[in-house]
């Protein structure tokens, strides 16, 4: 009669448990809602091989496999590993649970309860826990995308009247140099410069105020005192500005002067002279100008020269571009009255120097109002500007808003 086999604990391999560990740690990756029945089930089949007997369906007792430990260990680990590899993508495809048998050790796909019947649908969401890679996309992903969403579309006589504002920049540029060179000829008398600054900063004053609503400097008496404070800085400061490059040859000066214009013209706000926004930047624009004034003025032959050059100049590049601004926000057709004086004044000025400059200026001029505007109208259907979900989201505030919400704590200081 052969002998009963007595329970006893079955020695674990190392090897066995190390790559159960790292089997384990795999099909972490790979976890799916179905995947916690095998892995309870696993657990438990651990156990059970620990204490070396398992319970059959009865309840009774069955005899352990005369195999040595280490034999048992390898075949265990061995298929255990085979069957981890390939088992989450049986499972993924047939929505299934896979366990292990407890009389050969072999693996079976059952169906689970637990499992959807449907996949999982993809959502675009980091913060989510998701069968998918972080950069998988579905079919869908570019059925959102928009061509051209927000340009706008380009009309050819709204771009001229846009372009004004760079005409008006351009014949102020010319006005700056050709005042200077009638001093230094001596065909335009100071006195007749100086009186021209009053007039010009009284009326973009007025224009201020009337038309903007706004002073310049706060109030009226700021105002007068700003404006005594910039005539009597120039003023005091003439003969120091006399003779500050006088060291410098005049080719020298002359060269400076052209490239910081050029810089200027290139760096100027222009969208505030259109009323696009309501604060004036271009810092660098208006120091270039005012340093090519600078040089300039070591080119007079007496320092009150030197004060009508100096002053014209900072009432053409600081005060004019808020004037401008204001009759721009109040009628386009001041704008345009606007922009044909300043053209016919740097003719007036610049064709008693040279006919051919002049000539050059109203080519340049012809060109940038006319010609470009037509070149960027016509390229403009070649736009094509890409949105999707992959932008960040922009908010969008309208302009009355920010304007209201500026105007807020300016009206609460006035009241105070």
């Amino acid at each position: 009669m052969p002998r009963r086999v007595e329970d006893r604990k079955l020695p674990v391999d190392d090897q066995s448990e190390n790559q159960r560990k790292s089997s384990r740690t795999l099909n972490q990756k790979h976890k799916t809602k179905s995947s916690y029945a095998f892995d309870q089930y696993q657990l438990q089949q651990q156990r059970e091989a620990q204490v070396g007997v398992s319970k059959d369906s009865a309840g009774s007792p069955r005899q352990v496999n005369h195999q040595k430990p280490s034999q048992q260990g390898l075949i265990r680990s061995s298929s255990s590993l085979l069957a981890l590899n390939s088992w989450p993508e049986r499972a993924a495809e047939q929505n299934s649970v896979a366990v292990q048998s407890p009389e050969n050790g072999t693996h079976h796909v059952v169906e689970s309860a637990t499992c959807d019947t449907a996949p999982h649908k993809w959502e675009r969401v980091l913060w989510k826990r998701q069968p998918y890679s972080d950069n998988y996309t579905d079919a869908t992903f570019l059925r959102e995308l928009v061509v051209n969403a927000s340009v706008p579309t380009r009309h050819y006589w709204a771009v001229v009247l846009d372009s004004a504002a760079i005409t008006q920049q351009m014949s102020v540029v010319v006005a700056a140099v050709a005042v200077p060179s009638h001093l230094l000829n001596g065909s335009l008398p100071a006195q007749v410069v100086l009186v021209a600054c009053a007039v010009l900063l009284l009326t973009g004053y007025a224009v201020c105020a009337l038309l903007g609503g706004h002073i310049l400097g706060g109030s009226l008496a700021h105002g007068v005192r700003q404006c005594s404070l910039l005539v009597g800085g120039v003023f005091f400061l003439s003969p120091l500005l006399h003779t500050l490059t006088r060291t410098v040859s005049a080719d020298t000066i002359i060269a400076l002067t052209v490239l910081l214009l050029l810089g200027h013209l290139v760096l100027h706000d222009y969208n505030f002279v259109n009323s696009v926004t309501d604060r004036l930047s271009g810092t660098l624009s208006l120091g270039a100008a005012v340093f090519a004034a600078v040089l300039l003025s070591s080119l007079m032959a007496s320092e009150l020269d030197v004060f009508a050059q100096v002053l014209f100049s900072l009432e053409a590049f600081l005060l004019s571009p808020f004037a401008r601004h204001y009759i721009r926000g109040a009628s386009t057709t001041a704008h345009i009255v606007t922009t044909l004086l300043l053209l016919a004044g740097a003719l007036v000025l610049l064709a008693p120097l040279s006919t051919p400059l002049a000539a050059l200026f109203v080519g340049a001029v012809i060109c940038v109002t006319f010609l470009c505007p037509l070149w960027l109208v016509s390229i403009h259907k070649f736009k094509a500007q890409i949105n999707g979900p992959w932008d960040e989201a922009v908010p969008h505030i309208p302009r009355e808003v920010m304007l209201a919400a500026a105007a807020g704590p300016v009206a609460a200081a006035g009241a105070k």
